[in-house]
């Protein structure tokens, strides 16, 4: 690599916001806000800056409209502008993204992020004001910060669960003391010095499944045309739902799509997210392309990619040297879904306390993390209670999703950008609005009405159709499942 293509990929994506001028370690455009702040942000990360009058506001990434696909970012933030920040917040419900909404007011400076904190914001406060950044990492090097001497901290940071967690984060903490994340449904007044939560906000209304399933067809096959109608799309299709719903949801624009699997070291020729995938596009007059990411590496790519983000997993090295390399000009579209809260962690939220949401996380044995989801809890308690949501759900949303869902992305950014079509709040909402058995394995009602409404072909082809899935099924038609969840959750919990 030349020394331009390694200074462009150097902390490729990024941004900083400071209180004071600093020796940016990246190529960057940088922005004024509000008296001594400025915004350092990375040429390749696209920004969109909307004035009218007294107020600014300024889009890092992109946003899009479901109703309205073919509306770009300038239009979006047009119809988002509102004088009030709490109502510009509420508007933004309706739309998807990676992107962090920076708001200017009255020399008063607002930030939060999409829905799902895929577009990510770190801050530390010091003496000169907040500082913000898209990873910890990152605003450390600036700020020159040392990682916690907490010794229940850093045995996570060198634990198996870190490991298994995709060496993400627990909840709003880092390795550094100094630096919190700004977590979704959240927002950030740094002029203000407030951490406000926003969401829950109003009482989830209980919908039947083909009411709510018509509505989150029509917004995810928005979303993916508006993605469309600006980039082209890859997306990678397996024998699971997630990928399949997407998969349905793309039907309008689907000859456009490159679909793909990455043939990682457990694929083997017949296993059941090669064969069912490469069977269905085929019966749909669609392509479907097995991805070899077993490659060398180019060595200035190996060091920047670690360089760029230290906790970045080795694993994934050739997989996005590869995206770097073939498919830089395409945008990602991963399949996660927020309803999927109630098939990984149950319905059973009468009794939760810290030491059960760590053990939903796997990370009991540290004790920080249960003084952590103390606090999560108090904080939650009362809007979960008074709006009738979920515990698990915002759970699953604001500490899985947040970390270990967006984490695969923050490796990414130096190859490519990706989206999540899921990723809208209202949406989010939507998924909840049901009861949480038309979520849940084995049936997956939701999702199977989804692409009833949207493909029905798509449902041709068997969706995890392995051993354990099939077990699950006969429990299920024994009426025997349920029950054993139930006992399980008791006797772990």
């Amino acid at each position: 690599m030349n020394n331009e293509e390694i200074n462009r990929l150097r902390y490729r994506r990024q941004y900083i916001i400071s209180p004071k001028g600093i020796d940016c370690p990246y190529l960057n455009n940088t922005i004024n806000l509000v008296k001594n702040y400025n915004l350092f942000v990375h040429i390749d990360l696209k920004v969109t800056d909307f004035n009218r009058g007294g107020l600014r506001i300024i889009l890092l990434g992109d946003i899009f409209d479901y109703a309205t696909p073919q509306k770009n970012n300038d239009e979006i933030l047009e119809d988002l502008a509102d004088n009030n920040f709490d109502i510009l917040v509420e508007k933004s419900a309706k739309y998807a993204g990676r992107y962090v909404i920076i708001y200017l007011y009255n020399e008063n400076i607002s930030l939060f992020h999409d829905a799902t904190a895929t577009r990510k914001i770190y801050y530390c406060s010091t003496k000169e004001g907040y500082w913000c950044a898209s990873q910890p990492y990152l605003l450390a090097k600036v700020l020159d910060l040392k990682k916690t001497r907490d010794e229940s901290k850093l045995n996570f940071y060198v634990s198996t669960e870190f490991r298994n967690l995709s060496n993400s984060n627990i909840g709003n903490t880092t390795v550094f003391d100094e630096i919190l994340q700004l977590l979704p449904n959240h927002y950030l007044n740094i002029t203000g010095s407030e951490i406000k939560r926003y969401w829950p906000n109003r009482k989830i209304e209980i919908l039947p499944v083909e009411v709510a399933s018509k509505i989150l067809a029509d917004m995810i096959k928005g979303f993916i045309n508006a993605i469309g109608h600006r980039y082209n799309i890859m997306m990678a299709i397996t024998a699971g739902k997630d990928s399949r719903t997407l998969l349905a949801a793309s039907r309008d624009i689907s000859k456009n799509i490159f679909y793909y699997l990455n043939k990682h070291s457990k694929l083997v020729e017949n296993s059941i997210d090669i064969i069912i995938p490469q069977k269905l596009l085929s019966e749909l007059g669609l392509d479907f392309h097995l991805i070899n990411i077993d490659i060398e590496v180019d060595k200035d790519f190996e060091k920047l990619y670690y360089d760029n983000n230290e906790v970045a997993l080795p694993s994934f090295l050739s997989t996005v040297y590869n995206y770097y390399l073939n498919y830089g000009d395409k945008v990602n579209l991963p399949g996660i879904f927020t309803a999927s809260a109630f098939e990984i962690y149950g319905s059973y939220d009468k009794k939760l306390s810290p030491k059960i949401l760590a053990q939903l996380n796997h990370v009991e044995k540290f004790p920080y993390a249960i003084d952590y989801y103390d606090q999560w809890l108090s904080d939650a308690q009362e809007p979960c209670i008074q709006n009738n949501f979920n515990f698990l759900a915002l759970f699953y949303w604001e500490e899985r999703l947040a970390n270990w869902g967006t984490q695969i992305q923050l490796f990414k950014d130096i190859a490519q950008e990706e989206f999540v079509p899921f990723n809208s709040r209202q949406l989010i909402q939507y998924c909840f609005s049901i009861l949480p058995k038309h979520n849940n394995r084995p049936k997956y009602t939701l999702y199977k009405s989804i692409m009833k409404n949207l493909w029905p072909e798509t449902l041709n082809a068997p969706i995890n159709p392995d051993f354990k899935h099939v077990i699950i099924n006969i429990l299920d038609k024994l009426r025997i499942f349920e029950l054993i969840q139930k006992i399980k959750f008791i006797l772990t919990h």
